[in-house]
């Protein structure tokens, strides 16, 4: 059976039902003379990446046996921090595996999401390893 025959293959970073957004407890503080940042009002280090950007909170689903999200998935929804690990940890957004191919990283693109002359490329989207390539490809909405 290949990949993308594999039935119920919902991506590691997709948010499910049940998983909620935090409550819109934000605040705007002065950090320094002239310079304003975003907090929560409970504000925890935890809710900010190692670049001290500040992620949305969500909450989180039980996990099956193999410690995967449950629930039905939310296609269009990207839990953030899923996202967020993926990311920084530059792991596959499909199943969470290291995700650097023979040939470097594979990150995904929809149309007209790419500007040619513009160096770098910066995205919100994690990286695929070279097993959940096609999948990803065909499990995602947004490149369709």
């Amino acid at each position: 059976m290949s990949i993308l025959d594999e039935p119920g293959l919902i991506p590691h970073v997709i948010q499910r039902e049940g998983e909620e957004a935090a409550l819109a407890n934000l605040v705007i503080r002065a950090v320094a003379p002239g310079r304003q940042r975003l907090f929560y009002t409970d504000d925890d280090p935890r809710d900010r990446d190692l670049h001290g950007v500040l992620w949305a909170r969500c909450s989180f689903s039980p996990v099956d046996e193999l410690k995967r999200p449950t629930g039905t998935p939310q296609w269009k929804l990207m839990h953030p921090f899923r996202q967020r690990i993926t990311m920084q940890a530059m792991r596959c957004q499909v199943c969470a595996e290291r995700a650097r191919t023979p040939v470097d990283f594979v990150f995904l693109a929809g149309p007209g999401d790419l500007d040619p002359d513009a160096t770098p490329v910066l995205t919100n989207q994690p990286p695929v390893c070279a097993t959940h390539v096609r999948a990803a490809a065909r499990l995602c909405p947004h490149l369709a």
